[in-house]
């Protein structure tokens, strides 16, 4: 299982943060949620502070590592469930 959640953790972070950067270059962070650059940066800074502490707890076998990298892997979900799915549900076609 250590494996598993190492590898996965990893594997999130290379699409996580390529999206978070186009967010940043389009002032997704002040327009969405009414964040200035830094703070919105020092809280995302946070989340991957948090992955990387859980992939450490992980590498080590410890559970709390499971648990954190599964908390963090569905607040990752659900944010992007919360930010995309309006996206989803009603692609604008009329654009296309």
């Amino acid at each position: 299982m250590r494996t598993w959640v190492l590898v996965l953790s990893g594997l999130s972070v290379p699409f996580t943060l390529t999206h978070a950067l186009e967010d940043f270059s389009q002032g997704i962070p002040a327009a969405r949620f009414g964040l200035a650059l830094l703070p919105a940066a020092f809280l995302l800074s946070l989340a991957y502070t948090a992955q990387v502490a859980a992939a450490a707890l992980s590498a080590r076998g410890e559970a709390r590592g499971h648990a954190l990298n599964m908390l963090l892997g569905l607040a990752w979900l659900v944010a992007a469930a919360v930010d995309h799915l309006g996206e989803v549900l009603f692609v604008p076609t009329g654009t296309y």
